[in-house]
């Protein structure tokens, strides 16, 4: 199992070691303040990065310039547009009043105009009538008599430089959150008929699919029976059927329904999903008595609930076109479990009724899976299950699924 947990994790290490990133058309300015157009490695960041691969044209090499050598870059038609700037800032977000430290900081713009509003972590800052970036300040601490308390300095901050006479209220009102403040600015800057730039509206955002989901898949079962059977004295069922294999390849179907959660993150390629589906599979194994003369025979069929969830990663192909990579932890709850068992000695075969059985409820797996997808709607995939426990039989499972996104 520790090996089987191993690979998985190395699997998921690996979807960023293959991801995908491509370079597009944008700028930065140097230290001498020179504006130097290139192809830029849009990684599509989550925070601000410290540095940027660069080509000055697509049959030129690869160079790297860090933030210390540049002032500000922006990928056109994104939302990665950075400065570097020289800013007083509080970073203690539940301590009272207000204690900065200059510091040279990276940038987000969300919105660049005569108002502009920029990010940092979870701290916005903001410019305005081409004054020097100040910190829009809110904080959340316990006073020297243990009451909770608010100082919301952006309000005020706002109130006496942003103030155009019809956002009074929608100021009181604010709240220090991006999708607030982002409004605010927009609202401010349309209200003086000033004009702006909205780079937030660029972001990577998420994305749901509802997909509907089958497939087959083939597997090999190990019994492990953990009670005794009642047959004749002489015969020692548990020791047989522990170390027993399944004399067939158990065929089986599943059908079920799929929700993909696209996150927001390197435009939508990294995806968390989770497969609800019902399967049913028979496994049957023979096996004979360490005396040679008696065989036994055991079937055995599970119903059950499988729930798996996971990572996917996409690779953007031509045509509408993906290859993707997953890795899921499945859990399975049992619906119904059959055993039927029998030998030589005995003409007709024993059915042990679900109640009668001794079974693990709730067994484990792990599943990896290779697939295509075409036009965001259709997919294949093969799965492999290098883990899988049924109740009481080791499983080696492969099989092929596919995917219609329904919404």
């Amino acid at each position: 199992m520790k090996k089987q947990l191993l690979l998985t994790f190395i699997f998921f290490l690996s979807l960023n070691a293959f991801a995908q990133v491509k370079f597009e058309k944008g700028y930065f300015i140097d230290e001498f303040n020179n504006k130097v157009d290139c192809l830029i490695k849009n990684h599509d960041w989550i925070s601000a990065p410290n540095e940027i691969e660069y080509q000055l044209s697509n049959d030129d090499k690869i160079e790297v310039m860090s933030f210390e050598k540049m002032s500000s870059f922006q990928i056109y038609n994104t939302s990665h547009y950075y400065i570097k700037s020289l800013v007083a800032i509080d970073k203690n977000s539940t301590s009272e009043g207000f204690n900065p430290k200059i510091q040279n900081i990276i940038l987000k713009v969300l919105i660049d105009g005569e108002a502009s509003l920029y990010s940092y972590s979870d701290f916005y800052f903001y410019k305005s009538n081409r004054g020097n970036i100040k910190q829009l300040l809110y904080k959340k601490f316990v006073t020297a008599d243990y009451k909770l308390q608010e100082d919301n300095a952006y309000q005020r901050e706002l109130y006496t430089y942003l103030n155009c006479g019809q956002n009074i209220t929608e100021i009181r009102k604010l709240k220090y959150k991006k999708k607030n403040l982002i409004g605010f600015f927009k609202n401010y800057n349309e209200c003086k008929s000033l004009p702006y730039s909205v780079f937030s509206d660029k972001e990577t955002k998420f994305a749901y699919n509802f997909n509907a989901i089958g497939g087959i898949t083939f597997s090999k079962g190990t019994f492990e029976v953990t009670r005794r059977i009642s047959i004749p004295s002489s015969v020692d069922l548990l020791k047989i059927v522990q170390d027993a294999e399944s004399d067939n390849i158990s065929t089986s179907f599943m059908i079920g329904m799929e929700v993909e959660i696209l996150l927001p993150y390197k435009k939508n390629k990294l995806a968390l999903f989770m497969a609800p589906n019902f399967q049913k599979q028979k496994f049957e194994m023979s096996s004979v008595y360490k005396n040679g003369f008696i065989k036994l025979y055991a079937e055995t069929n599970y119903f059950y609930f499988s729930l798996p969830v996971g990572l996917r990663y996409y690779f953007d192909l031509k045509n509408s076109s993906k290859i993707f990579i997953d890795a899921s932890a499945n859990a399975m709850f049992m619906i119904d479990v059959e055993e039927i068992t029998s030998s030589t000695g005995n003409s007709q075969p024993t059915v042990i009724s679900q109640g009668d059985l001794v079974y693990d409820k709730i067994s484990t797996g792990i599943c990896l899976g290779l697939g295509y997808k075409f036009n965001d709607k259709y997919s294949i995939s093969g799965i492999f299950y290098p883990y899988k426990s049924l109740s009481n039989t080791r499983v080696l499972e492969f099989g092929i699924k596919g995917s219609y996104k329904l919404f």
